[in-house]
C-alpha cells in the first residue's frame, strides 16, 4: 500500500502522512494547535470516534457518535484557518485556538464559516479540546 502524499486537509501544507494522520493514529499531539487541526481533519474524514477521544475525558460520556455523524455527515469541509493562538505550546498545561473553518452543507450551498475560540487542556501528556 502507498503512502498519502497529499496535503493535509488541515492546511498545513504537510502530506497528511506527516501530519495529522499519525495523531488521528494515536500519536500525542504535541501542541494545542496541532490536536486542534487534527479535529478539524478528523471532520473532514468523519472520524467521529476521534473527535470523542480527544475530547476532555468528563465530557465523553455526553458525545454521541451517532449524533456527530447525523450533524456532520453531509458537511463539505473546505478549510481551515487558524485566527490567533494562546498558549497551548509542548510545555503548557492549557492553551486556546482561535479559528475559522468554512464548510458547505451541500455541493450547491453557499460557503459558510464556522468562526471559533477553542480551549484545550493538558492532562498526562495529552491534549484534550474542552
Amino acid at each position: 500500500m502507498q503512502a498519502d502524499t497529499s496535503n493535509c486537509p488541515c492546511g498545513s501544507a504537510k502530506p497528511f502522512t506527516e501530519c495529522c494522520q499519525p495523531l488521528i493514529n494515536g500519536t500525542p499531539a504535541p501542541t494545542a494547535e496541532a490536536l486542534m487541526r487534527s479535529r478539524y481533519t478528523a471532520y473532514t474524514l468523519q472520524n467521529f470516534k476521534y473527535l470523542i477521544t480527544t475530547t476532555h475525558p468528563v465530557q465523553q460520556n455526553a458525545i454521541k457518535q451517532q449524533k456527530l455523524y447525523e450533524q456532520s455527515a453531509h458537511t463539505l469541509w473546505q478549510k481551515l484557518e487558524v485566527v490567533d493562538k494562546e498558549s497551548g505550546e509542548a510545555s503548557d498545561p492549557v492553551g486556546i485556538v482561535e479559528f475559522k473553518a468554512w464548510f458547505k452543507e451541500s455541493l450547491s450551498s453557499p460557503e459558510k464559516v464556522h468562526h471559533e475560540r477553542s480551549s484545550f487542556m493538558k492532562i498526562e501528556n495529552r491534549w484534550y479540546f474542552i
